[in-house]
């Protein structure tokens, strides 16, 4: 597999176009919402293009990307040691995917793209609270992301054991 930096709107459409004969997964680092909607309609459009979590920033980028292109084209990636590993953990730990969905992103994705053996025991955790979230957004949001109501936002907050939210 190939290994590709997405920085800007065009890269992932340019990328896949430009790779798309040669047989092998590639692998888009850093879909982010910059550019999110191209990464994800490129993804959509050339099947050998797969996505990694590490700039996943936005609310329902994930649950978006299962749903648009499979659980089984987004394969864990945590931006680590650049940022705590345990953002991006507990953006899939807490979102809306079935545990197999979880477990396939976590591991399953990357040991079948790359033919490595999965760890033999794993159990994923989603961290404790209650949580102080010192950099919420409120709506309307100007990102590709669901729309949201303040109560949406409130429900949102209370499943993930956010008690305290500074926006």
């Amino acid at each position: 597999p190939l290994f590709v930096p997405v920085q800007r709107w065009g890269d992932a459409s340019a990328i896949g176009e430009m790779t798309e004969q040669l047989g092998v997964p590639v692998v888009l680092v850093g879909a982010h919402y910059d550019h999110w909607a191209d990464d994800l309609a490129a993804a959509e459009r050339y099947p050998h293009l797969l996505l990694e979590t590490s700039a996943f920033a936005h609310l329902g980028a994930l649950e978006a990307a299962r749903s648009r292109i499979g659980a089984e084209r987004v394969l864990f990636g945590s931006g680590g040691l650049e940022r705590p590993i345990g953002c991006a953990l507990s953006m899939i730990l807490g979102s809306g995917l079935t545990e197999s969905e979880k477990d396939l992103i976590l591991s399953g994705n990357a040991a079948r793209v790359f033919g490595v053996e999965r760890p033999s025991h794993h159990s994923w955790r989603p961290p404790e609270g209650p949580f102080v979230d010192v950099h919420c957004h409120l709506p309307p949001i100007p990102f590709s992301v669901p729309p949201l109501g303040i109560e949406d936002v409130v429900t949102h907050l209370e499943n993930a054991n956010v008690e305290t939210v500074i926006a």
